[in-house]
């Protein structure tokens, strides 16, 4: 990949966290979290990030697959089609980080 082609890739995948994690809001009550957007409540922050991403961002390019570069919405569905499509690459790689650090 070109160095300008990734650069690109990486302003816009920090445009697309930025108005992510400005839509996600943690209320007063404790291990509660708000979309800002619409005002719904979840318990979780990652439910939270996630009905983000597909009700109210809604960019099927938003997250791309580094072993197939398939592109999804969520980052939940790139945590799925991961472990649905590339767990042994996954587990491959996870091996190989850990012996080199």
């Amino acid at each position: 990949m070109l160095a300008a082609e990734e650069a690109t890739r990486e302003i816009i995948g920090n445009n697309h966290q930025y108005k992510v994690f400005s839509m996600v809001k943690k209320t007063n009550i404790p291990g509660v979290w708000q979309c800002a957007e619409c005002g719904i409540s979840l318990s979780c922050k990652s439910q939270t990030i996630n009905h983000v991403e597909i009700k109210h961002i809604n960019d099927p390019t938003a997250h791309t697959c580094k072993y197939c570069f398939k592109q999804v919405r969520s980052i939940n569905a790139l945590r799925i089609h991961t472990t649905r499509f590339h767990k042994v690459e996954h587990r491959m790689n996870k091996i190989h980080r850990q012996m080199t650090s």
